[in-house]
């Protein structure tokens, strides 16, 4: 199966037609059994698919038409984002849940960033 970072990940396993109960709705999906660590469920493109138009605002909502009544599904904006550990890093990689990662640094106007050496920059650059 091919999955958002085109990545290809062995599935064994299809559970149809489960009720999946979220924000006080139901929905019934097909489910692919799939060896990802740290989630419970990923509706993917093909559940986004079967809504027919959704009006998505990226300020966490999404709006869409379900058995002839206007839903609205609302994200979770209270999330925070939190460091990792060196084990979890690892896990994750070892078990291929994961296949980018990145590194944000918030720089006060006081204070400079730190010189990058050179090869360091060249290989930014390359990829």
């Amino acid at each position: 199966m091919l999955v958002g970072n085109d990545n290809k990940v062995e599935c064994f396993q299809l559970c149809l037609n489960v009720a999946v109960q979220f924000q006080g709705r139901i929905f019934t999906v097909d489910l692919h059994v799939l060896p990802l660590c740290e989630v419970d469920i990923i509706l993917g493109v093909q559940w986004l698919k079967s809504l027919g138009p959704v009006l998505t605002d990226y300020n966490l909502t999404m709006k869409f038409i379900h058995e002839a009544k206007l839903i609205e599904l609302k994200g979770n904006s209270n999330m925070t984002l939190m460091a990792t550990s060196p084990p979890k890093l690892r896990r994750l990689l070892q078990t291929r849940s994961v296949s980018e990662f990145f590194l944000i640094r918030v720089f006060s106007e006081a204070s400079s960033p730190p010189t990058t050496h050179p090869t360091i920059l060249t290989i930014i650059d390359q990829f």
